[in-house]
């Protein structure tokens, strides 16, 4: 039987060692109606991994979208490079780990268009909500996230910092009203993501302390300039349901996309990295110590990105294990899991 499904890994490279034994239970042992259920992916149950998905999606759907897209991106660009695709994993559980992320639509569909596998992305919430975006991000069967820049909003007055050297994590404000539109947990957001900090403690309508000082060139000229700055406060998301869903794929041998700066931008530099991608990655490796994950970075560039029948490169890098002693710490918790 492990020969059998080994030979089905040859032939099917892009299906995980789950399908192709789900395909074997289908056709009873026979391994060419296997190769039948494979080739048409019709009966093998790929439903959502959230209660976002509300229907039963399969292979051939998520094949025949993908065709589409990547052909129309194709039209788009005169010549997209690829660099190194020959060092994705065949088989098992990889995590494409993608930056810069110029283009919210695009980037997803570049990767696609190279890699041999099939790829599923982690998407805003919020687009997943979108009748048309939704529509398509379900057929790709798209993992949502509640990002906490999409729940913020703007809150009264402005924020400054009174004495960025003695007291830097003190946000003081002008005409704001803290007691009553801000929460402990919640998340301090300057313009333009040029910072934010948990909110630690609130002591009046213009005083609130952050757990941690904001020390980004740009956030300290808007909080020290004159009259101080907007801001927004999101609340605490729990995206427990997202990283079940995130290991559930993993431990499927299955491929996960992710954008580590958390959104689409058009600035030459990267933006900071968010955890999610690291957490993902020591988290399912803790559950499951024979997961067997892949790291792929993955660099993508555009030359004049906005110009029609432009170039566009995508470079593969070598896969990264997870570390075991990264993992070991991550099982500690407290500071030792922080560290990891």
């Amino acid at each position: 039987h492990q020969e059998l499904i080994g030979r089905l890994q040859g032939m099917f490279p892009a299906a995980g060692h789950e399908q192709i034994a789900q395909a074997l239970r289908l056709a009873a042992g026979d391994a060419d109606r296997a190769v039948s259920i494979l080739l048409s992916g019709s009966q093998l149950s790929m439903a959502g991994a959230t209660d976002v998905d509300d229907t039963v999606e399969t292979f051939v759907v998520y094949d025949l979208f993908r065709a589409f897209w990547t052909r129309v991106v194709g039209l788009f660009f005169r010549e997209i490079a690829e660099r190194n695709a020959h060092l994705i994993p065949r088989t098992g559980p990889v995590m494409f780990v993608v930056a810069p992320h110029h283009n919210q639509f695009v980037d997803p569909v570049i990767l696609l268009m190279h890699a041999m596998r099939r790829v599923y992305f982690l998407t805003a919430a919020a687009s997943m909500r979108r009748k048309f975006i939704g529509f398509y991000g379900r057929c790709l069967r798209g993992i949502p996230v509640e990002r906490q820049q999409d729940l913020a909003r703007r809150c009264s007055g402005k924020i400054f910092l009174e004495d960025r050297f003695a007291e830097p994590t003190v946000i003081s404000g002008h005409d704001t009203r803290f007691t009553q539109e801000v929460q402990v947990g919640m998340k301090l957001m300057l313009p333009n993501s040029v910072g934010q900090a948990r909110v630690e403690a609130i002591e009046s309508d213009t005083r609130l302390r952050i757990s941690s000082e904001m020390r980004e060139l740009a956030a300290l000229e808007l909080l020290t300039q004159a009259g101080g700055t907007a801001y927004k406060v999101a609340p605490h998301v729990n995206q427990d349901d997202m990283y079940r869903a995130v290991y559930d794929r993993l431990n499927k041998g299955e491929c996960i996309g992710i954008f580590p700066e958390g959104g689409s931008h058009d600035r030459t530099e990267m933006l900071p990295l968010k955890a999610g991608a690291t957490i993902m990655a020591l988290g399912a490796t803790a559950a499951n110590p024979e997961l067997g994950l892949k790291i792929v970075p993955t660099g993508l560039n555009y030359f004049h990105p906005s110009k029609f029948r432009s170039r566009a490169v995508i470079d593969f890098g070598q896969p990264i294990d997870v570390p075991a002693e990264l993992v070991e710490k991550y099982r500690q918790g407290g500071d030792a899991k922080r560290q990891a």
